[in-house]
Order: C-alpha cells, then sequence, then structure tokens
C-alpha cells in the first residue's frame, strides 16, 4: 500500500471540536527521484569508465527494525514482515523484532498469526510478559470482556503496567469517562514513554471536550477513536467510530475516521465504504472527496481517483501537495503531460523544498525537451522560496538548451560566487564551454565534475559527466 504523508491532516485535526472536519493523515512517501539527470545512454566508456557495481552488504540488526518500524507507520506491513524476518534470523535470541512482528499482527487483526507468534514467544522466551499483554488488547478489540479481565489483572499490571492505558481505553468504551480519565492521569508516571504519550492524547481529548458548551457523546466518541487511530491503534479505533456513528449515524467525522482505521489496518474495500458514506453526506465536503480518492487510488483505480482527488482541490480545503503529487503521477501516467507539467506549476508557488518540484523539471527538460516550461516551473519556485544550487543549475541548463548563452553565463556567473565548486555549476560551465565551441575547456570541465562526483559518491552526476566527455571524443 502506498503511503500518504500526514501533512494533509494536520488542515484536520481541531476543528471536529466546534462541529467542523478534522483529521490525520500519516505522513507520506514524496515521489523523487535521485538523479540529475535521466539515466544517459550507454556509449564508449573508455576514457572515464563508469563505477558502478554495488558492494553486498550486511543490514545490520538495529537498522532493520528501524526500517520496520517506518514502514509499520506508513502501513507497508509486508515489507516490514520481510525486514523483521531477515531480523530475527540474524539475532534469534532478541526479543524486539517479535514484538514488532506481533504488532502488525495486532493491527491487521491476524488473529491467527498473532496466536501462533505468542505461542512462539513463549516457547523461546518463557519470562516474557509480550502474551498477556498483546492477548489483553486483542480481548479488549473483539469485546471479550471476560478474556480481558483475566489478562488485564491487578497482579498484571505489577509487571505490564502499560496494560492501564487499556483498562483506560475499556472504562472510555463502556461510556465510565470519570473512570478512564482517572486511570489515565493515575497511570502517567507508571508507564512507559510510548504508552505515556497515548494517555496524554487521551487526557486532551477530555480536556478539550470539557471546554465544549456543546459538546455531545458522538464528537467525544469521534475524537477518542481519531486519537486512538493517530497513535497507531486504529483496531481500537474502529471500535470508538462504530460506537459515535451508532449515536449519530449522519456524523460525517465518525465515517471519516472509520474509513482511515480500516485504511491503516489495509481493508481498503471497507475504507472505502466509509469514506463513501462520508461523500454520500456531503459531497462539497473536501476530505470526503479526498478520502475516497485514496482508496481508489490504493486500490489501482487512478483515473476515478483523479476524479476526487481534483474535486478535494477545488474546494475549502488548503492547497496540499500530497493531493496534488498523486495527481501529478496519475497524469504521467495516462501521459497528461501538459496536465502534469501544469500542477507541478501549482505546486512550485506553494513553496515546496525544492526536491518536490524536482521531477516536474526532469520532465519538462528530458521527457519533454521543453526548456521553457521547465523555466515556468523553476521561477514559480523561486519566488517565494530560498535559493538552491541544483534549482539554480537546472535553470542555467534550460538556459543553455535554449541557446541564451548570455543570460546562462551571467547566472552561472553569480551562482558560482554563492556555491563554490558546487560540481552542478561545473558541469553547466563544462556545457556553456561546448556550446561556445570550446570543446578542450569542455572536455577537461566534464572531467573535472567526473572526479569530482566519484569523490562524494555521486555516481548518477558521475556518469552524466563520464557521457558528456565521451561524447565529446575524437572532436
Amino acid at each position: 500500500m502506498k503511503q500518504p504523508t500526514r501533512h494533509f491532516l494536520s488542515i484536520f485535526i481541531v476543528s471536529i471540536c466546534v462541529f467542523a472536519g478534522w483529521f490525520m493523515y500519516p505522513g507520506t512517501q514524496s515521489w523523487i527521484k535521485k538523479h540529475f539527470d535521466p539515466a544517459p545512454a550507454e556509449k564508449d566508456e573508455n576514457l572515464l569508465p563508469r563505477e558502478n557495481k554495488r558492494l553486498s552488504r550486511l543490514v545490520p540488526y538495529e537498522d532493520r527494525l528501524e526500517k520496520a518500524r517506518k514502514l509499520i507507520e506508513n502501513h507497508y506491513y509486508e515489507k516490514a514482515e520481510i525486514e523483521l524476518s531477515q531480523a530475527i534470523r540474524q539475532r534469534q535470541g532478541s526479543i524486539e523484532a517479535y514484538e514488532i512482528m506481533a504488532e502488525i499482527f495486532f493491527q491487521t487483526q491476524s488473529w491467527d498469526r498473532l496466536d501462533a507468534l505468542l505461542g512462539n514467544i513463549k516457547n523461546r522466551f518463557p519470562k516474557s510478559h509480550l502474551g498477556i499483554f498483546f492477548r489483553a488488547r486483542k480481548a479488549l478489540v473483539l469485546e471479550d470482556w471476560e478474556s480481558f479481565s483475566t489478562y488485564a489483572t491487578e497482579e498484571a499490571i505489577t509487571f505490564i503496567p502499560d496494560l492501564l492505558v487499556y483498562i483506560a481505553i475499556a472504562e472510555a468504551y463502556e461510556k465510565d469517562h470519570e473512570n478512564a480519565k482517572k486511570i489515565l492521569t493515575d497511570s502517567l508516571s507508571l508507564i512507559s514513554k510510548k504508552y505515556a504519550k497515548i494517555a496524554s492524547a487521551l487526557l486532551l481529548v477530555y480536556d478539550t471536550f470539557g471546554q465544549l458548551s456543546e459538546g455531545s457523546s458522538p464528537h467525544l466518541l469521534a475524537l477518542i477513536a481519531k486519537t486512538l487511530v493517530a497513535e497507531n491503534e486504529p483496531a481500537l479505533g474502529e471500535k470508538f467510530a462504530h460506537l459515535s456513528i451508532k449515536e449519530k449515524a449522519d456524523y460525517i467525522d465518525a465515517w471519516i475516521v472509520l474509513g482511515y482505521a480500516k485504511y491503516q489496518q489495509a481493508d481498503l474495500i471497507e475504507a472505502q465504504i466509509a469514506w463513501e458514506e462520508a461523500y454520500r453526506f456531503d459531497p462539497l465536503r473536501s476530505e470526503a472527496a479526498y478520502f475516497l480518492g485514496l482508496s481508489l487510488y490504493d486500490q489501482g483505480r487512478e483515473l476515478e481517483a483523479a476524479t476526487y482527488f481534483e474535486e478535494a482541490l477545488k474546494g475549502n480545503l488548503l492547497f496540499d501537495n500530497e493531493i496534488a503529487m498523486r495527481l501529478v503521477e496519475i497524469f504521467i501516467a495516462e501521459k497528461k503531460y501538459d496536465q502534469a507539467l501544469a500542477m507541478y506549476e501549482k505546486i512550485a508557488s506553494q513553496n515546496p523544498p525544492a526536491q518536490v518540484i524536482e521531477n516536474g523539471v526532469r520532465l519538462a527538460l528530458y521527457t519533454l525537451k521543453d526548456p521553457d516550461a521547465a523555466l515556468k516551473i523553476i521561477q514559480k519556485w523561486q519566488k517565494n522560496s530560498d535559493t538552491d544550487p541544483k534549482m539554480e543549475a537546472f535553470e542555467i541548463y534550460a538556459l543553455l538548451l535554449k541557446d541564451d548563452l548570455e543570460v546562462a553565463r551571467q547566472k552561472l556567473s553569480v551562482a558560482q560566487k554563492k556555491y563554490i565548486n558546487n560540481p552542478y555549476l561545473l558541469l553547466n560551465e563544462a556545457f556553456l564551454a561546448e556550446k561556445e565551441g570550446d570543446v578542450s575547456s569542455a572536455k577537461e570541465g566534464y572531467k573535472i565534475v567526473y572526479i569530482s562526483a566519484l569523490a562524494q559518491k555521486n555516481s548518477s552526476l558521475a556518469n552524466l559527466a563520464a557521457d558528456k566527455h565521451n561524447g565529446l571524443k575524437g572532436r
């Protein structure tokens, strides 16, 4: 599943308290390539042979765990499982990888796999209390109150104090909010940092809700649901969203939260159904259109998704780069390059990081051979953004392609004073020499860039310089 970033939902966090929609969207992968130029064509490489061989290396255990955590955060559960399986093979005597794997099975409600894993953990780590902890949480999700009380005992709390958070959540589910608040407050000095964060977030919900003169139960339940989903407890968040909807069937925010809870559990169909309900109740609600588009996008239904993404951007939602970038991907896949470039221009005007629009510049320069389109994107970005050496290099490169040599020379001179010995600017200097017919200086310049790029382990730039140099062979 592709993962979006959390930026979009920052718009959606507060206004639910005053009957507007808010939510949090996790935070996202940007669609960014890592090269200055597209992969150059194969040429005679005798003068400056490329060095493309990659050395295999052992990924450290801790690095695999960290990668798995990030994959889980972005809902790439299958990829996370692969990393964790490798980590377990590397260090079978450590429990950390097993615990993270158990969290995956819990979040996705893969109960049979969770039970099998907990049995394995019990055999390998007989002193571990993970089995009790996860079985108590599972019982809570399944509303198996008898099993929950069996696991969440006073004795268990003495060696697993983090269970207090789930006991408080159980009280909240039974709508005993006063007792839930008391347990959360008393637990803060006892529980681990991870679960103290959840407890604090829930206490903030109660404090915020208590300040609302017009607050009602569906709103409180939706707030709790949203908080649990945001704290990576989607299964429990789903339960509270259903409670909220049960009390107020047309409560759009609860439907949006329910959809996102299912989305976090990799259940795209159920997420789509929930978001369709939100959209049905209010088609003008930008958040509903966006999330419905998201569920379709991740099912591979990009063209249908594009309709809802465009609708979301036209609504009262602030312009969001995450939505725009998804539209760009769809437009490029459909070869609707003019629409993709137009969207990149809009993105550029929103002051994003330079790397966000880098692919748009490449699309114009290398795919469409349109330096004018590249310059439009770059100059839109430059109006509201700080300077960036690579973006200035792109601008100069576009001017050189247009044979606007005098302007390119002037801009190159200014840029080189700001960014001394920048390899991308040195590449442009060599390209300028080539354009002016000074082949000897151009070849020497490309060689300098090649050596510099190798020293910086920038294989993309080294390859480009090699191609440029070798392309002048015999001249």
